[in-house]
């Protein structure tokens, strides 16, 4: 395979555009950086959210091109006052990105390497069309590209599709997604999940248990991730209610960004759980603490609100957290977990939710099913993902390579 990196992911410069800001916690478009780099590729993360106007770069004068974990990263400058509205913000990241090809060309080291553009979903500010046929382009699937709110729907469906028909390929990351996209487009590929970092959680049978869970009783019932409208909140009243004595756990940061479906109010939401004594909203911890906060606990849990086509379709990175831990998993009916069980534990309504949480409870969680749980975790690591990446552009586009 050492031969095979040189001719793909060595001779080439990747252009990433990030949909997420550079640090957050589903850090899935970081970490595919951060591993290309390591198999030898010069990556440019591309943070068009990130960017400065005129007025904030003479006011507060930063660098438009930093390196951090390797990787490149570029905030592009807004030359065109009035960047809220959508008009002036689409014609700045045009401009931005030209600017981009221009400086790619210009410098030495750069302009002799093979381009590809490899964009995720969510990702709606740069478009593939942009770059000209020199360039390779990825639409990496790894969500549907659907907001909370419905009257946002048509909008995100044309921004995807013009990501998809300017693509060269499409690598999906579900079944699901898989069944969806090559059913209208060529060149489909499904590949592993590939948001698992093995080195964060490794499979330990001992660990000291975090202070803030110390005061928490048994059993415990953990969500770890962005606190936000996903959330299906009347499930997780309904359970917190039904079982007093379980205390749940939610661990992350508040998440006012995501546009969640109307009349959901995020504020009043959590501040009911300030009422109910066994909901338990902690702070967002650091990608490496999260392993001893699910070793802590009894149950993974991801109650998302499957009403969102978003939720129902998403591959929850947090899967294969609570996999690599050997944790019984309760979810709502997310399609991609649903060919899991039993490893994963679906339900449908807010009372089947309950008995479910109770049955799982209710005896040793078995040790085949922990073996099982670990081993899907590690086939989803994001060097996985690129491994078969490569063998699929090695096999149909190695003309291009």
């Amino acid at each position: 395979m050492h031969m095979k990196h040189k001719r793909i992911y060595s001779n080439t410069l990747i252009v990433l555009p990030f949909g997420l800001p550079f640090l957050w916690s589903a850090d899935y478009e970081l970490q595919t950086a951060i591993a290309l780099t390591s198999r030898g590729a010069t990556v440019i993360a591309y943070l068009a959210n990130e960017g400065r106007t005129l007025f904030h770069l003479l006011s507060t004068p930063s660098p438009i091109f930093e390196i951090k974990y390797g990787v490149i990263m570029y905030r592009p400058l807004y030359i065109l006052p009035f960047h809220r509205f959508r008009a002036i913000r689409i014609a700045n990241y045009w401009i931005a990105t030209k600017w981009l090809i221009f400086i790619i060309s210009l410098t030495p080291q750069w302009k002799k390497l093979k381009k590809i553009f490899w964009t995720f979903s969510l990702q709606r500010s740069v478009y593939p069309l942009w770059f000209n046929k020199t360039v390779f382009k990825i639409y990496d699937c790894v969500d549907m590209f659907m907001p909370g709110r419905r009257r946002d729907i048509p909008e995100w469906l044309r921004e995807e599709r013009r990501i998809l028909e300017a693509s060269d390929v499409i690598f999906t990351n579900s079944p699901v997604l898989y069944e969806q996209k090559r059913k209208k487009y060529p060149h489909v590929f499904l590949l592993p999940e590939g948001m698992f970092i093995p080195a964060l959680f490794p499979a330990r049978t001992h660990t000291s248990e975090p202070v803030a869970l110390a005061s928490i009783p048994h059993p415990r019932v953990l969500f770890v991730g962005n606190i936000n409208t996903r959330l299906d909140f009347a499930t997780i009243r309904r359970v917190a209610t039904r079982l007093p004595h379980y205390s749940f756990i939610f661990v992350g940061n508040t998440d006012v960004l995501f546009s969640g479906p109307d009349g959901v109010s995020l504020k009043n939401e959590i501040d009911s759980w300030n009422k109910q004594k066994n909901i338990y909203p902690l702070p967002a911890v650091p990608r490496n603490k999260i392993a001893s906060y699910i070793r802590s606990s009894d149950i993974g849990f991801i109650p998302y609100d499957i009403r969102q086509q978003f939720n129902k379709y998403c591959y929850p990175i947090k899967i294969q957290e609570f996999f690599s831990q050997g944790k019984p998993v309760v979810a709502s009916a997310i399609e991609t977990l649903k060919s899991l069980s039993p490893l994963s534990l679906i339900y449908r309504t807010p009372d089947e939710a309950v008995y479910t949480l109770k049955k799982t409870l209710s005896r040793p969680w078995p040790k085949v099913y922990q073996a099982k749980q670990r081993r899907i975790a590690l086939s989803n690591s994001v060097d996985n993902k690129l491994a078969k990446a490569e063998t699929i552009l090695l096999k149909y586009f190695s003309r291009v390579f």
